[in-house]
């Protein structure tokens, strides 16, 4: 892996993500949360030294098999699975793109609300789940923030709400 390599989650990443099979630690789950296939791996290990995680996590991740290389630094696709991944039926564009965006960034938020504050997140979890839209999620950003920050400090706080920007199309 390179550094300038852009990484996205396997299979069995989502399997982690999903069922917490492999029992990853928190904060490797945290990093592992933040890869979505749109940052190189010298920003993603940027963001986990801001985490307080040692700067090999990164190659643990990658080596146990819990990420691939989505674009190689050329910009290619680095396997034929990932070309393919996430083909949408011809329609409204617009609203599907919003929909996209909605769904990731809601489980970005679930997720890892989830995974840093385990049930004493619940009540916020649900509050999550009761939003219909963009609109909706963003009201909640400031609580979401806010609770991160208590979990992983201002700077873990600041990258999460970052790439929630990124997932909504930068409208925060």
């Amino acid at each position: 892996m390179r550094p300038t390599d852009v990484l996205d989650k396997s299979d069995k990443g989502q399997e982690e993500i999903r069922t917490r099979k492999h029992k990853l630690t928190g904060k490797a789950r945290m990093l592992l949360l933040l890869i979505d296939g749109r940052h190189p791996a010298f920003v993603v290990r940027e963001q986990g030294a801001k985490m307080g995680l040692p700067e090999n996590t990164l190659d643990l991740l990658f080596d146990q098999g819990y990420l691939e290389v989505l674009r190689t630094a050329s910009g290619t696709a680095a396997t034929t699975s990932t070309t393919t991944r996430e083909l949408r039926p011809a329609g409204n564009a617009a609203a599907e793109d919003r929909f996209a965006h909605y769904t990731a960034a809601r489980r970005l938020m679930t997720e890892s609300v989830f995974t840093t504050l385990g049930l004493k997140g619940f009540m916020f979890t649900l509050k999550i789940e009761k939003t219909g839209n963009l609109d909706d999620l963003r009201t909640l950003i400031p609580d979401y923030q806010r609770l991160m920050a208590k979990a992983l400090g201002d700077e873990g706080a600041a990258l999460f709400v970052g790439r929630l920007d990124d997932l909504m199309g930068g409208t925060l």
